[in-house]
């Protein structure tokens, strides 16, 4: 055990998707922009996988399993089985998962078991730990801390990086209490009559961001849509966000090649904790289950959050990003 280890969340470090057709998933993150750094099949883990990789080593992974007898691929076909194709599992990077693992144990968040090292086959020197569903509002996730550094890909899709991830739950507090047993305070909390959400946002040390929604007023258009993904697909991961260099110009490309959005990029509210930021909203059908938003932040807005990324600044009211 590391001694004066701070156990909380640094940064939001990849996200997987499972999926049916990895062939026909990657063909759809393409057409989006995104390059692919990886393409494997692990016999060992009973999946096939892509992974898109970015400058700042954050990822989105596509998992499609093909042995139902491994493990792990069992369990991804199981989580295809009930729940559909769509956002699996994310990950998060620590300084330490033991550090990080004792923390979450005093304060009773149930893990899945110890932290155990990442198997050699992985390819990736880092230690890991799973956190049972229910810690996090059935939305699996991992903790992990790399011992070789930022991960690095020999190719990786410029102007682009993770920002979000957002959780859907009925039951806010109890997800607001496994982040903030990690030392973690909202960074924005809020709620909106217009939008009918109870929200919430941790920003981390690289100005990543936890948001968890729960739906308070489903006669609101957002609220409806929230709650009616609680009820198809259970609680959990709801939205993945990726910062874009321009997304205006993203948007005038996607429009120019036939791929669908959400109608074109929208600004955000002046409420919003992420200022006056133009956002594009991609619709989960087009990308295997995952609802995904794509964003451009105000030149600003990323020196303006330097001080508030340990989540000590009073809470902004705003607006969610979906």
């Amino acid at each position: 055990m590391t001694e004066n280890v701070d156990p909380g969340i640094r940064r939001l470090a990849g996200v997987a998707l499972a999926v049916q057709d990895i062939g026909a998933a990657v063909e759809s993150f393409e057409q989006l922009g995104l390059i692919v750094s990886d393409r494997s099949k692990r016999p060992e883990w009973g999946l096939d996988t892509a992974t898109f990789g970015f400058a700042n080593g954050s990822y989105l992974e596509l998992v499609q399993p093909v042995d139902a007898s491994n493990a792990i691929g069992g369990t991804v076909r199981a989580f295809l089985d009930r729940r559909g194709e769509g956002v699996y599992i994310a990950s998060f990077e620590v300084a330490d998962v033991y550090a990080t693992a004792q923390a979450l144990t005093e304060a009773g968040i149930p893990l899945a078991g110890p932290p155990q090292a990442a198997p050699e086959s992985s390819g990736i020197a880092a230690d890991m730990l799973w956190l049972k569903p229910r810690a996090t509002g059935s939305g699996f996730t991992q903790l992990l801390s790399l011992r070789g550094g930022q991960l690095s890909y020999p190719v990786t899709t410029p102007d682009m990086r993770l920002f979000t991830q957002t959780y859907a739950v009925r039951d806010m507090p109890a997800l607001n209490r496994t982040v903030e047993s990690l030392g973690h305070r909202p960074w924005a909390q809020y709620c909106t009559t217009r939008w009918g959400l109870d929200t919430t946002v941790y920003r981390l040390s690289d100005h990543s961001n936890i948001e968890i929604v729960s739906p308070l007023d489903e006669s609101c258009e957002v609220a409806g849509v929230v709650a009616r993904s609680i009820r198809k697909r259970g609680q959990g991961h709801y939205m993945t966000v990726f910062e874009v260099a321009d997304v205006d110009a993203m948007a005038a490309r996607l429009h120019e090649d036939g791929v669908a959005t959400l109608g074109p990029p929208a600004p955000a509210p002046a409420e919003s904790p992420w200022g006056p930021c133009q956002q594009l909203w991609i619709h989960p059908s087009r990308t295997h289950g995952a609802f995904v938003e794509f964003l451009t932040l105000p030149p600003a807005s990323a020196a303006a959050g330097a001080d508030d990324a340990a989540g000590a600044g009073a809470p902004p009211a705003g607006q969610p990003q979906g």
